[in-house]
């Protein structure tokens, strides 16, 4: 994952340093990419409440990680057009919604008892999923020629 997240500032510095479109597109494939939806899917399922710190601690790691891609990504968006830019506007909109409950449960998750634990996990589960997919969505917005 961290040589993901190296290989996609590489891409952003030779963006800003030399202008190109190219690596703007190679970006924002760097996003959802930082989530590893599939590999962290798999991790929620297998947590068991005596990992759950470790497991908010890893999903917290993401988001951060995804929403610096993000921003990253937000700042070249002046070079798509009007109506591509709005079509990333609301995504990112979408995406910050989505976030912003992921978050909620992962603040639920840490109070959880072992009782409650299997809810709260699967609770993660959804909304991880559910962010996972706006982050994708987001990305498609910021390359529509692809």
């Amino acid at each position: 994952m961290i040589n993901q997240m190296l290989r996609n500032f590489s891409v952003l510095l030779t963006s800003l340093l030399l202008g190109g479109t190219i690596a703007f597109a190679q970006l924002g494939s760097g996003v959802a990419a930082a989530l590893d939806r599939e590999a962290t899917l798999i991790t929620i399922s297998s947590a068991d409440h005596d990992g759950r710190d470790r497991l908010i601690a890893e999903i917290e790691s993401k988001i951060r990680s995804a929403g610096d891609a993000v921003a990253a990504l937000q700042q070249k968006t002046g070079m798509l057009t009007q109506e591509a830019q709005k079509a990333f506007k609301d995504a990112h909109t979408d995406v910050r919604q989505k976030e912003d409950h992921l978050k909620q449960s992962l603040h639920t998750a840490k109070t959880a008892k072992k009782d409650g634990w299997t809810e709260a996990r699967s609770a993660i589960k959804a909304r991880f999923t559910v962010y996972a997919d706006a982050v994708a969505q987001l990305e498609a917005a910021a390359n529509p020629s692809k």
